[in-house]
Formats: C-alpha cells, sequence, structure tokens
C-alpha cells in the first residue's frame, strides 16, 4: 500500500503510469490492473496490452466514481497475460493525481511510486507466465 498525498483531490480521476517493453515481437500481453484503495476495499479493474520492443509509456485511468470517500492508500497489482515467447520489461511505475484538499495550488502534480523491479525479480515473475 502506498500513502496517497495530503494534496490529493478524490474528486478527480487518478492516472497510472508505467513504461514497459517485450524482449520481442512475438507476444503481446494484455496486463490486468487491480486497484485498491485503503484495506479491503473493492477492487477497481482495468486492463491494458504492451506490445513493441521500445519502451513505451502506458496508462491506465481511475476513474474518480472509483475512489472511496476517505481514501488513504492506494494499492495496484498488474498481472500479465501469458507471453511464453518473449519476456516483459516494465521500468517505471508513478501515480499521476490533481492537487486539492483546500490548497491553492491547481494543475497536475506527480508521485513517482517504485515496486520491486530487480533484474531478477522481473524476469522470474514477467517471463514465467
Amino acid at each position: 500500500q502506498l500513502p496517497l498525498p495530503i494534496d490529493f483531490d478524490p474528486t478527480k480521476d487518478l492516472v497510472f503510469h508505467f513504461r514497459a517493453d517485450m524482449a520481442g515481437l512475438t507476444d503481446s500481453p494484455a496486463i490486468d490492473a487491480d486497484v485498491f484503495f485503503n484495506k479491503g476495499d473493492t477492487k477497481v479493474e482495468a486492463a491494458v496490452t504492451v506490445s513493441g520492443m521500445t519502451d513505451t509509456e502506458y496508462t491506465i485511468t481511475i476513474d474518480a466514481a472509483d475512489i472511496p470517500s476517505g481514501a488513504q492508500t492506494v494499492s495496484i497489482e498488474l498481472l500479465p497475460a501469458a507471453h511464453t515467447s518473449d519476456a516483459l520489461h516494465i521500468t517505471a511505475t508513478w501515480f499521476e493525481y490533481t492537487r486539492g484538499g483546500g490548497l491553492d495550488q491547481g494543475g497536475i502534480s506527480t508521485c513517482h511510486v517504485r515496486i520491486p523491479a530487480s533484474h531478477k525479480l522481473r524476469e522470474a515473475y514477467f517471463a514465467g507466465i
């Protein structure tokens, strides 16, 4: 779980970004994303397809209507579909949110979030599916 910033505006969409590429051109797996707010909240589901060998930015938007009132933490699980020929590389992850909460700052701000992405973990987890 990651803490949501105190200036996070829950009435605006939350966007999860990640950079990814494939080790080859054979597979183009969908990645299912399950997003949870606080402990035991109902999951929000989304999916995106990763294709190509070029490091590319992908986004998953969590609609404001799916963010519960009083949300203080967020968790995200990424589960790629089968891709037995090519390894999937995820090289960066972060959330983007709109500032709010009565602060006179407006605009978009980014909160960079790190997930375990050591080479061995990435290859073992993503290449073996």
